[in-house]
């Protein structure tokens, strides 16, 4: 066989993994000022192994601690799988937002602040209502991928979980000075569906460019309610603008409280 021939033969077996979409979205988050990091590792608590995940990421805003002299980081960090599919699409069963649904947008938040304790009192109010999350109506229960010949959705719940553990794990290892949310999330090459019952009790199927699933993770070491988004590559960049508004208000309330309290004092 000639290399020509090998050479593409290669450039096809790349093609079917997610390994061209993780590239793709760490250009994008790269060009919107993201930190990138690929294939980071991370200690699976639950089975007490070393792990990977495809992208662990952070975007960065500050403001001046005039008390100390110190920059003080305002960080949403994204724990990223990436996935594709070509002939297998990803559906979800949805239902609407109830009252198991939403934890408060405090878990998202790692607190650990030595003595700045004036930042666990910022108000989410005006941070939920800039997120994106405030624009779904509904929640993912479910999911399979479809024609498959039997409903599996193994891929899609690894992601998931690897998600979360890296997030969980992650967030043990800040510095004590930073604000970080996190946000584990999988990006998708492929098509997405959503199935919900409609008033009628008939299942309505709809092709969507994302869902959030919320994820009710229980193990020996952790017992938290996390609000997933699940995107189509071709939404992200829509849905880092919202996230990104959201960490500009919560900058904005940290400052705020700075100065409210120095004004105190």
């Amino acid at each position: 066989m000639k290399s020509e021939e090998i050479i593409e033969k290669i450039k096809a077996e790349v093609n079917k993994t997610g390994f061209p979409l993780e590239l793709r979205v760490s250009k994008l988050l790269k060009s919107r000022g993201y930190f990138v990091n690929h294939s980071a590792y991370y200690i699976d608590e639950d089975e007490g192994k070393s792990r990977e995940i495809d992208i662990l990421s952070h975007s960065n805003r500050k403001f001046k601690d005039e008390e100390s002299n110190q920059d003080v980081y305002v960080r949403n960090i994204l724990a990223i799988e990436c996935k594709k599919s070509d002939n297998k699409p990803w559906v979800f069963l949805s239902s609407e937002i109830d009252e198991y649904d939403d934890p408060e947008l405090e878990e998202l938040f790692v607190w650990n602040f030595g003595d700045l304790k004036p930042f666990s009192l910022i108000s989410t109010i005006n941070i939920k209502e800039a997120h994106p999350f405030k624009h779904y109506k509904y929640r993912a229960r479910s999911f399979f991928e479809a024609f498959k010949g039997s409903e599996t959705g193994e891929t899609i719940f690894k992601a998931l979980t690897a998600s979360v553990k890296a997030s969980l794990f992650d967030g043990k290892e800040k510095m004590k000075d930073d604000i970080c949310i996190y946000y584990p999330m999988v990006i998708f090459d492929g098509r997405m569906f959503q199935a919900i019952l409609d008033e009628s009790n008939e299942i309505n199927v709809s092709e969507v460019n994302s869902v959030l699933f919320t994820f009710k993770y229980k193990s020996l070491n952790h017992a938290k309610t996390l609000i997933i988004p699940i995107l189509r590559e071709d939404y992200v960049e829509e849905f880092l603008e919202q996230l990104e508004g959201s960490l500009d208000v919560a900058v904005e309330q940290a400052e705020m409280l700075r100065n409210r309290f120095k004004n105190l004092g």
